[in-house]
This record gives C-alpha cells, sequence and structure tokens, in this order.
C-alpha cells in the first residue's frame, strides 16, 4: 500500500501540474489578443496579407469539404412497351435507385397520322434514356436488367415485355 506521505507527493504534483495548465491557457490567451491586436493594426495599413491567407484557409476547406462526388449515370431505353408513361418507367425503375430525370421520346408525326385515321388517340413512346443520380447504380441496373422480363405477374400487361436497357456514361 501506499504511505501518506506518497499519496501527499502525488496531490502536489497534481496541483503543480494543473497550475502549469492554467499558466499555458492564459499564455495562449495573451497570444490570441496579441494577434488580433496586429491583424487590427494591419487592416487599418491596408495590408491585403491576411486576405490571402483567408483565401488559403477557404481553398483548404473547400477540398476537405468535397470527398466523393456522385457522377450521374445514364442509360437507354430501347424499347418502351404500349401505354408507358414516364412515370412509370421512375416508378419501375425507383427500385434500384434514386433516379433523376426521365425522358421518353414519342413517335414520329407521320405514324401518329396513320393511327388517328385508323381510329386510335393514343401517342406512344418509342425508346427513352432515364438518368440516375449515382454512376455506379446505373451500371449495376443496366446489367441485371438487360433482357429480363418487365414485370413477374402473369396477368399485367407487361408480362411479355423485356428490358432492353444500356448503360451510356
Amino acid at each position: 500500500m501506499a504511505s501518506k506521505a506518497d499519496v501527499e507527493m502525488e496531490q502536489d504534483t497534481n496541483r503543480a501540474a494543473d497550475d502549469e495548465e492554467l499558466n499555458t491557457s492564459e499564455e495562449e490567451e495573451e497570444d490570441g489578443l496579441e494577434q488580433t491586436e496586429v491583424e487590427d493594426a494591419n487592416q487599418e495599413k491596408g495590408d491585403d496579407d491576411d486576405e490571402e491567407e483567408e483565401e488559403e484557409e477557404d481553398v483548404s476547406e473547400g477540398k476537405k469539404t468535397k470527398g466523393k462526388k456522385c457522377v450521374p449515370g445514364i442509360v437507354y431505353l430501347g424499347h418502351i412497351p404500349p401505354r408507358i408513361r414516364p412515370k412509370h418507367v421512375r416508378n419501375m425503375l425507383a427500385l434500384y435507385g434514386e433516379i433523376g430525370r426521365v425522358f421518353l421520346q414519342s413517335e414520329d408525326r407521320s405514324i401518329k397520322r396513320k393511327k388517328r385515321k385508323a381510329g386510335s388517340n393514343g401517342s406512344r413512346y418509342v425508346e427513352g434514356w432515364v438518368e440516375f443520380r449515382d454512376k455506379r447504380v446505373a451500371k449495376r441496373v443496366a446489367a441485371s436488367l438487360h433482357s429480363t422480363p418487365m414485370t413477374n405477374r402473369k396477368r399485367s400487361h407487361l408480362s411479355s415485355d423485356l428490358w432492353c436497357i444500356k448503360y451510356l456514361h
């Protein structure tokens, strides 16, 4: 066991260490005050050195916050089944990742006119492009869905249609 003298000695050294910490923090505060006084004096003189230092700090902060940047990925849909709209495509592909923009190209006007004369008022989309927020997700979706059925339900009007999907960039 430790004797009383050892315990008292440890307490004294702890107090001395605490006093040193207080002294160093006071010195740091004084240094900080001196620095602000120097900066104030430089601003009065019109020195631009501080502005350069601030710009360097801003650049270094910008590098730290960027980290990994998510690059969007675009996939091409080569075939769009009848009666499918952009919101349907968005709902079907949103299961795999976050989607940005969806664009579907409609039929040519001449084909629309022929259909109207035949009695059909509906328009159809021929091909489309879907932008995923992350490039890796777009690559994965294109690789896994290409040549697979659009739905697994037998009674769906999409049961016989296959995904024709390619990753662009």
